[in-house]
């Protein structure tokens, strides 16, 4: 079959697709890939180097945690490294720190499809950038939050999209489907560089009410 499901992509045995090919979750005018300027190992040929699990994690996760060393999955499975070329990520910022109470710090809730509300505007696969290259020129620099974390420097080798990883292939933008199921192209500028965005501000909210909801629980800051 030239089709995986995206649960797939993390269980051996899959077999794993290049740039061009025939692939649900290959985009046909993605480039080889490039690695980000922090980060030159994680590109190896034609693939990124990935880390994940072949079994489900432990529910609620730990944020920051999934992928460290020592972290088992629910049949004690260690980290493993796997070559992926996925051009298209879940939406990372489903995941508000505060839908648990402060008692609950840095704890996952699983989420429910019917918590996505507007539907029509939380995305949920993001069409991600494949190349350093592909950033758009006017906005490599000028997005920098925080600490001065800058587009270039950040490491593209994860299945995991939002606006800092949006693509620009595509008349310099990319598709994002959305929770009710529509997919709707926009300009990568207009999702990076928002309205009242300045360079280095670690509290400014990317929600774009009427338009993209990055985090339907509360702010969607970087």
């Amino acid at each position: 079959s030239n089709r995986v499901q995206y649960s797939d992509l993390q269980t051996n045995g899959v077999p794993l697709p290049t740039s061009g090919a025939n692939y649900l979750m290959v985009c046909p005018d993605a480039d080889l890939p490039t690695a980000s300027t922090a980060n030159p190992a994680e590109v190896n040929g034609a693939y990124y180097t990935m880390w994940g699990h072949n079994n489900p994690l432990p529910a609620p996760a730990s944020i920051g945690t999934n992928m460290t060393a020592g972290t088992t999955d629910t049949l004690g499975g260690a980290v493993v490294s796997r070559n992926m070329y996925v051009c298209y990520g879940i939406n990372s910022q489903i995941n508000s720190t505060t839908q648990l109470g402060a008692s609950a710090t840095n704890r996952l809730k699983l989420v429910k499809a019917k918590g996505l509300r507007p539907a029509s505007e939380v995305a949920m696969l993001v069409e991600r950038r494949m190349t350093v290259n592909e950033i758009p020129k006017d906005v490599q620099t000028a997005y920098g939050a925080p600490n001065g974390n800058d587009l270039p420097s950040r490491r593209l080798a994860r299945v995991k999209a939002s606006w800092t990883y949006f693509a620009a292939r595509h008349r310099v933008g990319g598709m994002i489907c959305f929770a009710d199921g529509h997919v709707s192209w926009y300009a990568a500028k207009e999702l990076i560089l928002p309205p009242g965005y300045t360079t280095g501000n670690a509290t400014f909210n990317f929600n774009q009410p009427g338009k993209v909801i990055w985090d339907p629980y509360g702010p969607s800051t970087p």
